[in-house]
């Protein structure tokens, strides 16, 4: 028998060896042959996933946006003693936490796609990201962000943007309050006005200008800066400026930008004001208004 003989036989009989190995290895794990139609519709599965991780991270982003848009910032110097500080209590952290969760699945399960392995890792999670970023922007544009926020409004340890301001708000030690005008006091310069808790108050109006005093006679929700007095008989406010309510329809950039602009024109024209300082609450109520309106500028600056 010859080298050439030899050798065939050799791999004859180790081909025969791993095929009778791959054999038993087949049969001792049960392992069976999958159909086209399953393997294809694995990968429908996962692409399907990888939709739906985009479309709950663009709801979640989308939401992000509502509340910061409509988180208090044109007015954030009447309530929060630094623009760090409204930035730390205003972020939206659960949206946020969902939105980078979203994008992690997706980047995870575009990666297992039959073609996914091709792709480096920051071309995956940038597509992402552009995806959920724009679906983001789309469904805030479309409105959807605000249903959104009414409907989770009802889930256990979430605020909605309406009730985050109402929170911030009332805290009339803190010289804000909340509410609607109801009714005149007579032949005096002071009005009643009932809070969001049904609380009763008598706001003095004594040093408002015509346009504030235009929009707390209005009778819709309106806010209020001042100082408050607490009485045995009865709840008295000091009234420094009145700002209206959060609009029906919801801010915009360009109607958030207008809100802060009037809110700054306004703490302008009532400091310009020549009025005669008669009283400790008048005094105070114009370091309140000083105070807001150099922490405007100085943010702006």
């Amino acid at each position: 028998m010859n080298n050439t003989e030899t050798q065939q036989q050799n791999i004859s009989h180790n081909t025969l060896s791993m095929r009778e190995s791959v054999l038993s290895r087949i049969t001792d794990d049960g392992i069976a042959p999958k159909s086209r139609w399953l393997f294809r519709c694995s990968t429908y599965l996962v692409w399907i996933v990888w939709a739906v991780t985009i479309i709950v991270g663009s709801i979640a982003f989308a939401e992000a946006i509502y509340v910061a848009v409509h988180s208090g910032v044109e007015f954030f110097e009447m309530t929060h003693d630094s623009l760090a500080l409204f930035v730390l209590d205003s972020l939206p952290y659960i949206w946020l936490v969902a939105f980078i969760t979203m994008l992690i699945f997706a980047q995870y399960n575009m990666r297992h796609t039959p073609r996914g392995y091709r792709y480096p890792l920051w071309q995956i999670i940038g597509s992402s990201l552009v995806f959920t970023i724009l679906g983001g922007v789309v469904l805030h544009a479309a409105g959807v962000s605000a249903t959104i926020d009414r409907m989770v409004s009802h889930m256990p340890g979430y605020l909605s943007v309406e009730e985050r301001q109402m929170y911030l708000w009332e805290h009339p030690h803190n010289g804000r309050l909340i509410g609607t005008f109801t009714a005149f006091v007579d032949d005096t310069d002071m009005v009643f006005f009932e809070d969001t808790r049904k609380r009763n108050w008598v706001v003095r109006i004594h040093e408002l200008p015509r346009l504030d005093r235009e929009t707390l006679l209005t009778g819709d929700r309106v806010r209020l800066l001042g100082e408050a007095s607490m009485g045995a008989e009865q709840d008295s406010f000091y009234a420094c400026a009145v700002m209206p309510w959060m609009p029906k329809e919801g801010y915009t950039i360009s109607t958030l930008q207008n809100a802060r602009a009037n809110a700054k024109a306004r703490i302008e024209r009532f400091i310009e004001r020549e009025i005669e300082v008669t009283s400790e609450p008048s005094m105070r109520c114009r370091e309140i208004m000083r105070s807001v309106l150099l922490e405007a500028r100085a943010n702006e600056s």
